[in-house]
C-alpha cells in the first residue's frame, strides 16, 4: 500500500534516488511497504533522503526551468516594489 503511494506520487523521484544512492533506498522502500513498525525511521530516512538530495539536485532542476524563472522574478520584483 505504502509502496504504491509513494510511486504515484513520488515515482520518478525515488527511481533518481536509486540512481544516485542504489540499492539501499530500494531496501528501505520495500522495508517501509512490509511493516508499519518501519514508518517512522523510514519516514526519518526519506526525510533526509528529501533534503540531502532536494537542495542540490531538484531544486537546480526545479529552479532552472523556464516556468518557475519566471514565476521567481515576479515575485522577487513584486517584493521589491
Amino acid at each position: 500500500m505504502w509502496t504504491k503511494l509513494i510511486h504515484t506520487d513520488y515515482g520518478a523521484y525515488h527511481r533518481s534516488i536509486r540512481r544516485r544512492i542504489g540499492p539501499r533506498a530500494k531496501v528501505k522502500l520495500l522495508s517501509f511497504s512490509k511493516n508499519l513498525a518501519n514508518f517512522f525511521p523510514c519516514l526519518i530516512h526519506f526525510v533526509r533522503l528529501f533534503f540531502s538530495i532536494e537542495k542540490s539536485v531538484l531544486l537546480k532542476r526545479i529552479f532552472l526551468s523556464g516556468r518557475a524563472r519566471k514565476l521567481l522574478k515576479f515575485l522577487f520584483s513584486r517584493k521589491e516594489r
